[in-house]
């Protein structure tokens, strides 16, 4: 048994509307269009909300080839988020629909990482080891929602300082918009062409939708059970960061 494809649903279909915001931001400047601007602002401020301090939230995740369910929770001061390696902790379980599952748990500068294949008896854990800015390391941690957010946010920030010619002709590819949540209440949207991003009134992301793929929030608590940061298994000390999940 060999892992190859566990996280890369989250991969295709973790948050990116921010992204695709950058794209059309690094063509403009401040001056360009001051009301959008002053509306990518609010967002983002409404979006870091939304990843600060403690929760525990269940997400629902579609795709055209994966889909499954990840639990995200995270402890830290109010208005803080420990994402990456910051005072706090944050982790992950995610369960995709054919049985195969992943957990991470990061507490401030040390991480776990366990994973679960159809048939196995027992969790596969390693750790505690130290997580490092490369590719592997970012993909293993993906499927973590909010950890997605923040680093969109983060791109987004750097696209409206950019200094390049006026953007106007993508402005129409741009809306904000208001909706309702049965279960979440009000939310604040933004549109960029085919993908769709929600926010509810603290800036949790409700849902978004792209091409046949989603994210979907089930369940949001500010209470975080103890059980959100414990280990599936019993950890071995030889740290294993490994971002693609099993297969036959």
């Amino acid at each position: 048994m060999t892992r190859t494809a566990l996280r890369h649903c989250l991969c295709a279909v973790g948050p990116v509307v921010l992204l695709s915001m950058v794209l059309l931001l690094q063509g403009s400047s401040a001056a360009s269009a001051p009301s959008l601007n002053s509306s990518v602002r609010s967002f983002i401020s409404l979006a870091k909300r939304g990843v600060s301090g403690s929760f525990f939230a269940v997400y629902r995740l579609s795709a055209q080839v994966n889909a499954g369910t990840v639990t995200v929770a995270q402890k830290a001061q109010a208005g803080h988020s420990p994402f990456v390696t910051r005072a706090g902790v944050w982790s992950f379980v995610l369960q995709n629909d054919a049985g195969y599952s992943s957990q991470w748990i990061e507490r401030g500068s040390q991480a776990w990482d366990c994973w679960h294949a159809p048939g196995e008896g027992q969790w596969t854990c390693t750790g505690p080891g130290q997580f490092r800015y490369v590719n592997g390391y970012l993909m293993a941690i993906s499927p973590y929602v909010p950890g997605e957010v923040l680093g969109d946010i983060n791109q987004l920030e750097g696209a409206l300082k950019s200094t390049l010619a006026p953007y106007r002709a993508a402005v129409k590819n741009l809306a904000f918009y208001g909706s309702h949540s049965v279960h979440f209440g009000p939310l604040r949207c933004i549109r960029v062409t085919n993908i769709t991003t929600c926010l509810d009134r603290s800036g949790v992301l409700v849902n978004e939708e792209q091409s046949g793929t989603g994210v979907t929030l089930l369940r949001y608590s500010s209470k975080v059970p103890n059980s959100a940061f414990t280990l599936m298994g019993t950890s071995t000390p030889t740290f294993v960061a490994l971002h693609q999940p099993y297969v036959n």
